[in-house]
């Protein structure tokens, strides 16, 4: 191994002028309307504290526009969303005996071939196999859940 030689490196103190402040410097000066007397410390955060004047009931009032349209707006989302998928609900209960029926022949096929594929995609994947009763619980659960929505919606308001 070869021994390490020491890095030489030059400062160039000579270039920087007195009065140049880098652009952090500059934004970190903070006025003396935010030093607190009391414990001697700046407020780090404008957020912080709000100091509240006579100019600021219109904000306010802005504040609670704005506030009103994203209730309406997340209402409005919601029911679009809750018809989907009402929606889609209605077509998979409509595809239901159709999906029997085809199972139905598949597990004929299978009793006559009694491949090991067609257990697989009959039986491995969905041991009750009932899809009535699967979407009759779902049913029941989506109802409990609108129901624990609009008694908490209620409590809210």
């Amino acid at each position: 191994m070869k021994p390490r030689r020491p890095v030489k490196r030059s400062l160039q103190l000579d270039k920087k002028r007195e009065g140049e402040t880098t652009p952090n410097k500059k934004l970190r000066r903070l006025s003396p309307a935010k030093y607190s007397p009391i414990t001697g410390t700046h407020i780090l955060s404008s957020f912080t504290s709000r100091d509240v004047g006579p100019d600021d009931t219109s904000t306010d009032a802005a504040d609670l526009a704005v506030q009103a349209h994203r209730a309406t707006t997340r209402e409005q989302q919601h029911s679009e969303e809750r018809d989907e998928f009402s929606a889609l609900r209605s077509k998979v209960e409509a595809s239901v005996s159709i999906l029997k029926a085809t199972r139905e022949k598949l597990l004929c096929l299978w009793a006559s071939e009694g491949s090991r594929e067609l257990e697989y995609v009959l039986g491995a994947w969905n041991k009750t196999g009932d899809l009535s009763a699967e979407l009759q619980r779902n049913r029941k659960l989506v109802a409990q859940l609108e129901s624990r929505g609009s008694s908490t919606g209620a409590q809210e308001t």
